[in-house]
């Protein structure tokens, strides 16, 4: 979903302004997937099949933070349900963690970089 993780990495990270055109047009292609979501999800209750599998894993973990990327979710009725079914799951754990404070820009040090 690099519409979605790739722009809300950088909002959130103050790597990049909402007004940025890279960032606008990433967000374009995130609605544009969102939008093939909620028609595929319209008719189903899960992206394959009839039972959640990876496909359904594997999506989610991007396209549920659309919303931390500035994307409203509030177009996309069959998307949220299909977030919910996934998060009501036996087992489920929201573990996301925050991204630390190193995740700034000039807060650390990548291990690839050169020494000062």
């Amino acid at each position: 979903m690099p519409g979605i993780g790739g722009p809300r990495f950088r909002l959130i990270t103050g790597r990049a302004t909402a007004d940025d055109p890279a960032i606008a047009a990433r967000l374009a292609l995130g609605r544009e997937a969102l939008d093939v979501l909620e028609a595929h999800l319209a008719s189903r209750d899960w992206l394959v099949g009839a039972a959640p599998s990876i496909a359904d894993l594997s999506v989610y973990a991007y396209a549920h933070l659309a919303e931390d990327a500035g994307i409203s979710l509030e177009p996309y009725p069959a998307f949220r349900a299909w977030v919910a079914r996934i998060e009501a799951l036996p087992g489920f754990v929201n573990d996301l963690a925050p991204y630390p404070a190193n995740a700034r820009p000039g807060a650390g040090r990548s291990i690839y970089d050169p020494a000062p």
